[in-house]
């Protein structure tokens, strides 16, 4: 299992963020057009590519 700080790096080169703006959760995920965190369901981005 990855630690936060693995996860935060995943995430920033995946995604060019690092964890939720609103809950602080490592939990990214691209789905549908959308860029949203899997824990609280803050949409990050819209029409995400």
């Amino acid at each position: 299992m990855a630690s936060k700080q693995e996860l935060e790096e995943e995430n920033f080169h995946r995604y060019g963020i690092r964890k939720c703006p609103i809950c602080g959760s490592t939990h990214l995920v691209k789905e549908h057009g959308e860029l949203y965190c899997k824990d609280c369901g803050y949409v990050i981005e819209e029409g995400y590519q």
